[in-house]
């Protein structure tokens, strides 16, 4: 075996053939061996090239993107492009498939406008790759054969391929032609079929049924292997997409203790062959926030996922974090400078940032991206990134990975120039996207998971291949659009005519199912839409596969789960009553009734233990920002005017010029051009007077006269027991012909404001029934509530959304009082509140049946074991 190159067709399968080579060695009692001559053809050619010292200098796939990237911007003759970075991606792909398959570009007509595009982008970047001695990739087996042929390169001996099941490209083909006529004895590996192959074929109702039952089958192969675990590999068509759904419908089967004790085992018995996107990792991805942080503008996102780093943070820093994350969310401010994310640090922190501000402040407008590299190390040092916590084998790696990062982006020089400081962070995310990051473990990993190409020639006990329904496999041929077909389907590209396509799928296929001695297949009987699919006629008739009702019952989820480490739980855990001691610290409002009625036990834990789901940050003003500047502005008219003689006195002319004033005052304080932008202050500011004018003249058309008794009155009533904190927006004393009456109103300034919560039975609105049974007395100074009214300011349609004893609308005459059973009503929304506030003290925290999804409190479900978990 050493005196032949062995030349795979993948990495995977060089390094699988690598660690036979050495189990063998120790299965015979050898302390020492030599290593094998066995590497991909990918490697073997780039170390060939490299052995050879070129005067050119190889680029890697980003390296080749700007170059692309600079040619489509710089071309004079096309029009300018949506998105040039996803065309420079293409034309790349379009170039690789160029030199693969050996086209000549020139050589065809450009029919329509993209060709004529490329052609112009590629002869641009072949004149700046000839002139700087910059070579990519895809030209190396080119660079090898002719360095074979000038005897610059040696030929090896005897050289076998492995793996490779479909027919050299062009390419290739050039190269071992080159090998052969350099004396290199050129073998191709056809390993035999297997010989009494065991083969299962399962057709699962959907792709979560076929993920668990394939989970089960792995399970028991597990369960039954010797002392040395089996390689059990696990091939689909696109593993990135059906990533996520198959570890979740794995993990309750094959890793049940993460179900279970946080001290249990946390590592998974699967890995990938291609790991996640580097940059979300989470070392990685607090990196790039850094990076990304301005002096000026910074997005509230991207200060939010620093704050609530999961990597940089530990112990009190984390809840310092936090707090300051708390205190910018709740500002609302759709663009953050840096001096406000400083004034929301707590002391803790707050030396680490105003050392990084400083580090912004050094920074130039310009730099070489190997410059910016060593700003972006002294901006991570100035937060202490990655943490003061010892780094575990994981992060220690993901932590060397980004100084790589940061080296790919300094060799970024001769692309890119000087350039400013967004430049080379587009493409260092650029580079932290592309780069895949597969940590080592220490543990066993059993289960590998490839793609369908991957797998082929592996070695392993078992092969389990998903994902087979008629319209995932062999899916949809994807020739390039910026060269022509004809010369696509000439040069023999498989993507390019769907006769190739389906030829190489079966190749593949009929690969995969005689590599195996033994073989599941499982294909989903609907797709992700639900429209039922045959299984892929290239693993076998329909007639093969047999279906799978019920691959896993809960019963026997249950079971799986319980196999793993337990968290020890006591049998009953009843909520204590509130004490004295807690009730003098309850920061109780009308909100906690809102979230009593729906559900119990968000009332407990918003109030009681303090958790509420974080908002997410949100491009422009928030609605609560806005309803602030509203309720400010009628604040300060009602002031001046205080009652219905007021209004009607002013003239039309002097209140929009009185609005004016009064809203510019407060939206210098509630929306500072500097945090807001001129732009978005300046049409906030053309809306909220229309909204302001038209509930103005809504007011105008109230029947009975009024008068301002209270503005943002506080009151702090006891109700059941519970002492709460109030704020009635305003209450009005109403001349009307049964008598004076009292008025609460609330102002709304979202979309919905409906009558239908002030049912006694349900109180999903229960704020104006609490100020109406529960705001008279000494606060207040008046003598009982006798309506309740939202004051809904929505542009195009102001409106009273009343109930009263006195009338039915209170912009309409009508005759006799309207609610007959006020007192009644009221007396019911007394009794439901008390008795809800007795509940909240007396530790009630049951899951309410009417607790949706769609609640404001919805992410609370997920800590009583309903719902989704929420998003880190």
């Amino acid at each position: 075996m050493a005196s032949v190159l062995i030349l795979t067709a993948t990495d995977r399968l060089a390094r699988a053939l690598r660690e036979d080579h050495s189990l063998r060695a120790r299965a015979q009692d050898l302390a020492v061996w030599e290593a094998p001559p066995i590497k991909s053809l990918r490697q073997w050619v780039q170390d060939q090239w490299t052995a050879s010292w070129p005067a050119e200098q190889l680029l890697n796939a980003t390296q080749e993107l700007v170059l692309w990237r600079d040619a489509i911007a710089e071309d004079e003759q096309g029009p300018r492009l949506l998105a040039p970075l996803a065309a420079a991606r293409e034309a790349r792909r379009a170039d690789q498939l160029v030199h693969r398959y050996r086209i000549d570009p020139d050589r065809w007509p450009a029919a329509r406008e993209e060709h004529a595009a490329f052609l112009r982008w590629r002869r641009r970047v072949g004149e700046r790759k000839r002139r700087e001695r910059w070579l990519g990739a895809a030209e190396l087996p080119a660079a090898v054969a002719r360095g074979l042929r000038e005897q610059r390169i040696r030929a090896p001996a005897q050289l076998r391929l492995c793996g490779f099941v479909e027919a050299p490209t062009p390419s290739e083909q050039r190269l071992l032609d080159a090998l052969r006529t350099a004396g290199c004895a050129v073998e191709i590996d056809t390993p035999a079929p297997a010989t009494g192959a065991s083969i299962r074929r399962w057709r699962l109702p959907d792709a979560d049924a076929q993920y668990r039952a394939m989970a089960v089958a792995l399970r028991e192969r597990l369960s039954a292997a010797d002392p040395q675990p089996p390689r059990l590999i696990v091939a689909l068509p696109d593993p990135d997409a059906s990533r996520d759904a198959l570890e979740a419908a794995w993990r309750p089967i094959l890793a049940p203790w993460l179900q279970q004790a946080e001290d249990g085992a946390r590592v998974l018995p699967w890995r990938w062959g291609t790991g996640r996107p580097l940059a979300e990792q989470p070392w990685i991805a607090a990196a790039l926030r850094i990076a990304a942080l301005e002096a000026d503008d910074n997005e509230p996102a991207t200060v939010s996922g620093l704050l609530l780093s999961t990597a940089l943070w530990t112990g009190d820093e984390r809840d310092a974090a936090a707090a300051a994350d708390a205190t910018l969310r709740d500002r609302g401010w759709p663009r953050l400078r840096y001096l406000r994310l400083l004034e929301a640090m707590p002391p803790l922190l707050r030396p680490r940032f105003d050392a990084l501000l400083a580090r912004l402040r050094a920074e130039p407008a310009r730099a070489l991206p190997s410059e910016w590299a060593e700003h972006l190390r002294a901006r991570l040092q100035s937060l202490n990134w990655p943490g003061n916590a010892p780094l575990d084998s994981i992060a220690f790696q993901a932590t060397r990975e980004w100084e790589r990062l940061l080296q790919r982006l300094a060799a970024m020089d001769g692309q890119l120039g000087r350039v400013r400081r967004a430049e080379a962070l587009r493409w260092l995310g650029e580079l932290a996207r592309s780069a895949r990051f597969d940590p080592r473990v220490e543990s066993t990993q059993p289960i590998l998971i490839l793609p369908l190409e991957e797998a082929v020639g592996l070695p392993g006990d078992a092969l389990f291949v998903c994902d087979l329904g008629g319209t995932g496999f062999p899916g949809l041929a994807d020739p390039s659009p910026l060269l022509p077909l004809d010369a696509q389907r000439e040069a023999g590209l498989p993507g390019a005519q769907a006769g190739r396509w389906l030829a190489r799928a079966r190749t593949l296929a009929t690969a995969l199912i005689e590599q195996a001695q033994e073989l599941s297949l499982y294909a989903a009987a609907t797709d992700a839409s639900g429209a039922e699919q045959a299984p892929s006629p290239l693993f076998g008739a329909e007639a093969a596969w047999s279906t799978l009702a019920a691959p896993v019952s809960a019963s026997t989820l249950e079971r799986y789960v319980a196999a793993g480490p337990r968290a020890t739980l006591p049998p009953q855990d009843p909520v204590p009553a509130v004490d004295d001691a807690e009730r003098a610290g309850l920061r109780a409002d009308a909100a906690l009734f809102k979230a009593w009625f729906e559900s119990p036990f968000f009332a407990f834990c918003r109030y009681r233990l303090g958790v509420e789901a974080l908002p997410q940050p949100k491009r422009g003003l928030d609605a609560r920002r806005q309803g602030t500047a509203a309720h400010g502005v009628l604040q300060d008219i009602w002031t001046e005017l205080q009652d219905r003689a007021g209004l009607a006195a002013i003239a039309d002319e002097a209140l929009s010029q009185r609005i004016r004033e009064l809203l510019d005052a407060r939206l210098q304080r509630v929306m500072p051009a500097a945090d807001y932008g001129a732009a978005q202050v300046a049409l906030e500011r053309a809306r909220l007077l229309d909204v302001l004018a038209q509930w103005l003249a809504h007011e105008r058309r109230r029947v009975d006269d009024f008068r301002i008794a209270h503005l943002e009155a506080e009151v702090r009533p006891l109700v059941g027991g519970l002492p709460l904190r109030l704020r009635i927006d305003r209450i009005d004393r109403v001349q009307t012909e049964h008598g004076e009456r009292w008025l609460v109103l609330d102002y709304k300034t979202g979309r919905d404001a409906h009558p239908r919560g002030w049912n006694a039975e349900t109180l999903q609105e229960p704020q104006l029934p609490l100020y109406a049974s529960h705001a008279v007395g000494a606060d207040t100074g008046i003598p009982q509530v006798d309506g309740i009214c939202f004051a809904h300011l929505k542009d195009g349609h102001p409106a009273f959304v009343a109930r009263t004893d006195w009338r039915e609308r209170l912009i309409e005459p009508s005759a006799g009082r309207y609610d007959q059973t006020w007192d009644t009503t009221l007396a019911q929304w007394r009794g439901a509140l008390e008795a809800a506030a007795q509940g909240f003290l007396g530790g009630r925290a049951e899951l309410g049946e009417r607790a949706l999804t769609r609640s404001h409190d919805a992410a609370l479900l997920w800590l009583a074991g309903s719902g989704e978990e929420p998003d880190a």
